[in-house]
């Protein structure tokens, strides 16, 4: 994916062209809803370690889909004081998230914006995540997060609380949020997303294709050590690089055990997790502003849908 830092400058820009006064906390956080599984998959090694792969991710998938995140963009969205307005912003935002994410090369991965009607990845492959263009989409990040953090300072104040039942709503669309994956389990396998199927049974790899997206690649001569998914080290020939490193790579295995690489991108220095975290962590500190400062200030005059505009 393009970092967090990424989209929050391209789609605070487009949000705020497309609705003029867009609550900028409803779009960072809307940029950041698909990521979520992704993020508690990371929580969850570090907390579980040694959990099987085959058993999450699919479940990982499925959640990160478009459908998957209008759920929790439903469930949020009822607790704040304009529940369709926000909503439009948070799976607005979704959406745009996962179109960007669509529009880069990832032969490991993509995106499922049809799913679960169709469980077809979507990879349009226009550029590299660590490409030039990356930089640029970037490069406006860190000062849309300062203007959203100064306007935030400045205008956030306190609102309504939301009533029981939009409180039990919310519930019970997280409720769906969390079950609905776990129903869609069997479909993502099938699909092969992330070559799940064709790692999880080796007895059917010999002749399929498989794709990895920053897979770790031990050069020994004229072979190497493929690390995948599950922590399996596989033997590869091929197309390989001179020199050890983190890659992306598809080919197509003769055997269980052996596969052959014919295209390899080795990926640079492109500091993308460290943009994301950036990203994250100035979300957080807007989101913590705007509710310090709105504890401060008393609410603005008027009826519920008039106050105030945002989280």
């Amino acid at each position: 994916m393009p970092n967090t830092l990424a989209h929050m400058g391209v789609q605070a820009i487009a949000s705020r062209a497309l609705v003029r006064d867009a609550d900028l906390r409803w779009v960072f956080i809307g940029c950041v809803v698909p990521d979520v599984p992704w993020i508690l998959n990371r929580v969850l090694a570090v907390l579980v370690p040694g959990l099987d792969v085959f058993v999450v991710r699919p479940y990982w998938i499925a959640q990160a889909s478009l459908f998957g995140s209008l759920w929790l963009c439903g469930a949020l969205a009822l607790i704040s004081a304009r529940p369709g307005r926000t909503f439009g912003l948070l799976a607005g935002n979704a959406a745009a998230h996962l179109l960007l994410d669509a529009l880069q090369t990832k032969w490991g991965n993509g995106v499922h914006l049809l799913a679960p009607f169709s469980w077809h990845t979507w990879n349009v492959g226009w550029f590299w995540p660590e490409s030039q263009l990356t930089w640029l989409l970037t490069a406006p990040g860190a000062a849309v997060a300062l203007f959203a953090a100064f306007e935030v300072w400045r205008k956030a104040s306190r609102r309504p609380q939301p009533s029981l039942a939009r409180w039990l709503g919310a519930t019970a669309l997280l409720a769906v949020y969390g079950v609905y994956p776990l129903l869609m389990r069997d479909a993502v396998m099938a699909s092969d997303a992330h070559s799940l199927q064709t790692l999880r049974y080796p007895e059917l790899r010999a002749g399929r294709q498989a794709g990895f997206d920053r897979v770790w690649l031990d050069v020994e001569g004229s072979s190497g050590r493929l690390h995948v998914l599950g922590g399996e080290v596989i033997h590869a020939v091929g197309n390989l690089e001179t020199a050890s490193g983190s890659i992306s790579a598809r080919g197509r295995f003769v055997d269980a055990e052996t596969i052959v690489l014919e295209d390899v991108h080795p990926h640079g220095l492109f500091p993308r997790a460290l943009a994301s975290y950036l990203g994250l962590t100035a979300i957080a500190c807007i989101l913590a502003l705007g509710w310090a400062t709105s504890r401060l200030r008393p609410a603005p005059a008027g009826s519920e849908d008039e106050v105030p505009r945002g989280p």
